[in-house]
């Protein structure tokens, strides 16, 4: 299977970024790609909570996701939307807030898979401070789909510190993780790399993660390096930091090999 990542410098205005989404689809669909997967924020990325609340409300959301459908029918190729912010404000603990959502599109059926983000990127990293919680719902469910053969687990950056969503993902049968990304830049350089490759290798799985990369209207810099992972643990793809869309193949009977070699997922054991 062949699989695209577009990796995005996102800014304020979903307009722009719709069409650079429609630019990348219709490029992915000259290599072949039957998906293509976007950053984290790929509509919309603004840390100014006031800003995005006042034009991103529900009927625009849907909207453009509406739009995003029509691309996919006439294009004829699966889009996973790494994520966008939706407003579900609802009376409620977590008051007047967003789920961080991706979507997964196909065509003539529209969008048949979601995941809210589980896990909220809460840190103080010295000169940058980040406060997901205090714009962001937290996400409840793990969310698998198929797709070409392969079992795909929905994850949004921050969740890949988490090992044991993948663990579970890889359970119920996931053969790809999907990891759309906006990094920092300090923790992508220490981190970014590592991480992927160990939530490959711990269960035998390719991770398809695309990110935001370089300097973004609302202030944030992100770290890029879009990658693919194999499922015994080398780097297939490796974006750097500059805007574009770049294919991997996806292989199931690499998936078979390194699971055959090291069978982690069926020695497994519980523990008190």
């Amino acid at each position: 299977m062949r699989v695209a990542l577009a990796q995005m410098t996102s800014g304020i205005s979903p307009e722009a970024n719709f069409e650079k989404i429609h630019e990348f689809l219709a490029e992915a669909v000259g290599h072949g790609a039957q998906l293509m997967s976007c950053p984290e924020m790929a509509l919309l990325l603004d840390k100014d909570k006031k800003r995005m609340a006042g034009h991103w409300h529900g009927d625009v959301c849907s909207d453009y996701l509406r739009r995003l459908e029509e691309l996919v029918d006439s294009l004829k190729i699966t889009l996973h939307l790494g994520s966008v912010p939706v407003p579900e404000f609802v009376p409620g603990p977590f008051g007047d807030k967003f789920y961080n959502r991706s979507f997964w599109i196909r065509p003539g059926q529209g969008c048949v898979a979601q995941y809210d983000k589980i896990h909220r990127f809460d840190a103080d990293l010295g000169a940058e401070t980040y406060r997901e919680s205090d714009t962001y719902r937290p996400g409840k469910k793990a969310v698998l789909v198929d797709e070409g053969g392969f079992r795909f687990g929905l994850t949004i950056c921050f969740d890949m510190r988490f090992s044991h969503l993948y663990h579970g993902l890889a359970r119920r049968g996931a053969h790809v993780f999907m990891v759309p990304a906006a990094f920092t830049r300090p923790t992508g350089k220490a981190h970014w790399e590592t991480m992927l490759r160990a939530r490959a290798i711990e269960h035998g799985c390719y991770v398809v993660a695309c990110g935001q990369t370089g300097s973004h209207e609302d202030g944030r810099a992100t770290w890029g390096h879009s990658m693919v992972v194999g499922p015994w643990g080398d780097v297939l793809l490796d974006m750097g930091e500059k805007e574009g869309l770049a294919v991997a193949e996806l292989d199931m009977n690499e998936v078979h090999g390194a699971r055959q070699k090291v069978p982690t997922l069926r020695l497994a054991r519980p523990f008190d």
